[in-house]
């Protein structure tokens, strides 16, 4: 880990008018190999701030590309990536949830292995997309859609807890309703 702009007076590409909480952000941090860390530190010209932040900012964008989360420009552009992983979910709940027709009309235990199949083949791994591309998109959510996103966080993590570690909260948040119309101007 190497600091972009020095921690200290002496180091390389130092600001003296940086302030702490500045210098110890993770903004100024990047990483390095340990031979990457001593090139760029002892040759400070040639590796200035704007490159590094260039280096870091490029990485960033390719790890979340490689893992499908974008950072939007538009509310609407938002919505609609969210509502891929959201629709799939809401027809694998209204077709093999326990609460669904086919619940209710053959034997539950039937329906509830194809439910359970699909919540962790599909619904888990759609909610952590949905909540890294959430994550990633925090600044178009405004203050009263975060707390939204905090249930969600919670049922997320109840539904893990539930389907991989067999750990059964009966106060579990279910879905959050409101998730339905988030990002809707």
């Amino acid at each position: 880990m190497a600091h972009i702009v020095a921690a200290g007076e002496s180091g390389p590409r130092n600001d003296v008018d940086a302030t702490e909480a500045e210098l110890t952000s993770f903004q100024n941090l990047i990483l390095l190999c340990p031979n990457c860390h001593s090139i760029v530190d002892a040759a400070p010209s040639l590796y200035p701030v704007g490159l590094l932040k260039e280096w870091k900012d490029s990485h960033e964008v390719r790890v979340r590309e490689a893992l499908g989360i974008r950072i939007f420009e538009t509310r609407a552009e938002l919505r609609r990536a969210l509502d891929i992983y959201l629709s799939e979910n809401r027809q694998i709940w209204e077709t093999y949830g326990p609460d669904s027709d086919a619940a209710n009309r053959v034997l539950f235990s039937d329906v509830s292995a194809v439910w359970r199949r699909e919540v962790v083949a599909r619904v888990l791994p759609n909610n952590a997309l949905v909540l890294r591309i959430l994550e990633a998109n925090r600044g178009l959510l405004g203050e009263q859609e975060r707390p939204v996103v905090a249930r969600l966080r919670m049922h997320v993590r109840s539904m893990e807890d539930r389907h991989l570690g067999g750990v059964v909260n009966p106060a579990a948040p279910r879905f959050p309703q409101e998730l339905n119309n988030l990002l809707r101007d």
